[in-house]
């Protein structure tokens, strides 16, 4: 049994001898190179990608709470000046310091 496989290597190996070397494409190395040379995408850690969106998110809501206190501080003020102008007017309106 060893002799028969050891004869069915030799046979293998004999009708390799007069075979040449596989060689590969010329344009293979071209594309190759190419693909060395290529620039490569800019890969952002998504640690970095988090921050990024925390930070964002946090001036969303500091901007958003900023415009609502403005706003509710707009409407006393309003509402303020309105009752201060009733007011003082109601006692203008009632003195009748230069009647005869």
């Amino acid at each position: 049994m060893n002799d028969e496989k050891e004869k069915w290597i030799e046979e293998v190996f004999q009708s390799m001898q007069g075979s040449q070397r596989a060689q590969p494409g010329p344009e293979l190395f071209e594309k190759i190179n190419a693909q060395l040379m290529a620039p490569r995408p800019k890969v952002i850690p998504m640690s970095r990608l988090r921050y990024a969106a925390a930070a964002a998110i946090l001036l969303l809501f500091l901007n958003t709470s900023a415009l609502f206190y403005y706003n509710n501080n707009q409407e006393i003020a309003v509402r303020e000046e309105g009752s201060m102008e009733s007011y003082s007017q109601s006692l203008i309106s009632s003195y009748q310091i230069y009647e005869k």
